[in-house]
Order: C-alpha cells, then sequence, then structure tokens
C-alpha cells in the first residue's frame, strides 16, 4: 500500500505527480532509481496501473489518470474511435506498457515550464509541477499566460520538478501562438472526437487560401512548391524541415488527406498557416457515443 501519494494537480503529467510522490516517501538518493520506472518520453507508462493497483480501493481511475495526467489524447487524436478505445482498454488492462509514438522529430529529453505558472504554483500551493501541455511538441508558449516557455536543461537534477526563477518573456512570433492553440485542443478535445476517412476540411481551407492548382484534367489539388514557400517563410526552414524535410512532396498532401501520418505535428502545422483551428485539420469530426 503507498502512503501520502499526492492528488495530481489539474494537467500535471504523470511524471510530475511521481516525482511529487518519490519526494514525499524517498530519500533523494533512491530516488532517481525509482523514477527510471516512470517513462520519460511524457506518454503512458506502465507505473499508473500499479500505483492505483496499490492505493485504496477507487481512490483514482486509470482511464482518468491516462486521460487528464498523459499525452495518450494527443498521441491519438488521429487514430480511428475504435483504434484508440482498444489502445486505451489495453493500457488499462496492462497488456501493453506504452505506445510508441514514431514522430518525425524525436522526443526530447528534457522538460518545460511557464514562469508565471511556476510563480503562481508556489504561490497558491507552495510547490510547483509540471504541465502535460507544455511538453506537447509544437508548444513553445504557455497557451494560458502567452510567455515563452523555458527548458529545463539541469541534467544533474533531471528530477527537479520546480525548475528556476525567471521572468517571463513575451517575445514570441504570431505562429507560436497559433501552434499552441491547435495543440492544445488536439490535447483537450473529448476523446470520442476523431478524424473523418478524409481531410477534407484542411484541403478546402488550402484551396480557399490560395493554395489551389489544377492539374491536367482540370482536377483541383494543393501546390505543394507553394505551399512549402509559405511554411517556410512562416515557421523557418528549421521547424519545416525538422517535420518536412526539405520540401512538400504529393505524397505529404496525400498522407496528410487520407491520415496516413500517425502524428498530429503536421496537421497542426498546415492547420496553423490558414489560420484555422482543431475543426479545420480535424474536417467534419466524427463523434462517436462514449
Amino acid at each position: 500500500m503507498l502512503h501520502s501519494f499526492p492528488t495530481p494537480y489539474r494537467n500535471e503529467l504523470w511524471y510530475s505527480v511521481m516525482y511529487r510522490h518519490m519526494v514525499r516517501n524517498g530519500s533523494l538518493s533512491t530516488m532517481e532509481g525509482r523514477m527510471k520506472e516512470v517513462s520519460f518520453s511524457v506518454l503512458y507508462d506502465k507505473s499508473i496501473a500499479r500505483v492505483v493497483s496499490e492505493l485504496p480501493k477507487d481512490t483514482f481511475m486509470v482511464e482518468d489518470l491516462v486521460m487528464k495526467h498523459t499525452l495518450f489524447p494527443y498521441i491519438t487524436r488521429t487514430y480511428s474511435f475504435e483504434r484508440k478505445k482498444r489502445y486505451l482498454n489495453a493500457l488499462i488492462a496492462e497488456s501493453i506498457s506504452t505506445i510508441s509514438w514514431n514522430a518525425s522529430a524525436k522526443i526530447p529529453t528534457c522538460l518545460k515550464y511557464c514562469p508565471i505558472c511556476r510563480k503562481e504554483e508556489l504561490e497558491r500551493y507552495g510547490e510547483c509541477y509540471w504541465h502535460r501541455e507544455h511538453q506537447l511538441p509544437l508548444v513553445t508558449i504557455c497557451p494560458e499566460h502567452g510567455c515563452r516557455l523555458i527548458w529545463f536543461r539541469n541534467k544533474a537534477n533531471r528530477y527537479n520538478a520546480l525548475g528556476f526563477e525567471e521572468e517571463p518573456l513575451f517575445d514570441t512570433e504570431l505562429y507560436e501562438n497559433a501552434l499552441a492553440s491547435i495543440s492544445y485542443q488536439y490535447l483537450t478535445d473529448p476523446f470520442h472526437v476523431c478524424p473523418p476517412s478524409e481531410n477534407e476540411g484542411l484541403f478546402l481551407a488550402l484551396e480557399k487560401g490560395g493554395y489551389a492548382s489544377v492539374k491536367k484534367g482540370r482536377m483541383l489539388t494543393v501546390d505543394p512548391e507553394l505551399l512549402y514557400k509559405d511554411m517556410l517563410e512562416f515557421y523557418g526552414e528549421k521547424l519545416v524541415k525538422r517535420y518536412f524535410s526539405g520540401q512538400v512532396t504529393h505524397e505529404h498532401l496525400l498522407k496528410i488527406k487520407n491520415w496516413l501520418f500517425e502524428e498530429p505535428e503536421r496537421y497542426i502545422m498546415v492547420s496553423a498557416l490558414v489560420e484555422k483551428d482543431t475543426n479545420c485539420s480535424l474536417g467534419e469530426a466524427k463523434i462517436h457515443s462514449a
């Protein structure tokens, strides 16, 4: 039986919950070894079901912890309802320990935090915590406060949940606000919201946004070269090449249209470019009964 296990804060990353538990119940010398059992990839990990089994009955539900304190809803946002429900049930039953996230960009080895969130939490709770929404790959600003997130890079204190006191910076770009907003919607939309069979909403927005071209046979399509040019101008070369390599191709567009990329980042980037929200990239989102 676990003792003095903390109640997770709103949107607290599961990794952070486990850190606070270790601080309360373990010495710093043993904490690092125990924390190796927790996935640093900020995804779901097997420690959730194990912890729930060691707490008094009905203290927490595994499904609630997965949905509210990991990036599982974001990672599976582009999956069919049946597929992500199957994953969720398997995770709850511990028949699989984690989900492999084959993102084109590696998950960072550091965490991010908002200096304003940190200050407010210290004043309100006497402690602060890692937020799951801050760890979304394309998020560089706090969705709540609009200031730039700070990377916590001190490897010697990798499990330190406090970070450092820093002045907030608001020197953000327009695209950062758009990416943060849409990424947060991907994370927090209801579980039963999932994409249709084809990404018609996003492609209609691209065509109306001036990216349409006519191929032989008068078939309307999206011009990949023009799209890539504008993406470079809007996001900068580094971010675009991270997810689209050296160009946007017809193959990229076909995969986006048919939801063949499993990672959400490319859909979010294209959607933010045409100044649309999640309803654009998810098209006429399917709603399934829970």
